[in-house]
């Protein structure tokens, strides 16, 4: 059973040595790109414009809404597989 558990604290620490490299680990966070190396994230300035007017908006509105151009249509959502707070919870770690 200590196998286990040493496997998933390895498997955890080097995932958290990525991240603080700045590299990719899983999705990509709404906000960033991949850089051109292929393996560190950069700012993608249009999301980033996107995510400063949702931070603006924030404690106006319980209903929040994006796409890549940042349309405000309800409902619209570019992450098929996550809410957005989910999203803006993964962009929070790499901005902190």
């Amino acid at each position: 059973m200590w196998e286990r558990e040493a496997i998933g604290e390895r498997t955890r620490d080097a995932l958290n040595h990525k991240r603080s490299n700045g590299e990719r680990v899983g999705n990509l966070a709404y906000g960033f790109r991949l850089a051109d190396d292929g393996q560190h994230l950069e700012p993608d300035p249009a999301e980033q414009a996107a995510v400063a007017e949702i931070r603006r908006l924030r404690p106006f509105s319980s209903v929040y809404c994006v796409d890549s151009k940042w349309s405000g249509q309800v409902g619209s959502s570019p992450f098929p597989a996550q809410s957005f707070s989910q999203s803006l919870d993964k962009l929070k770690m790499h901005t902190d």
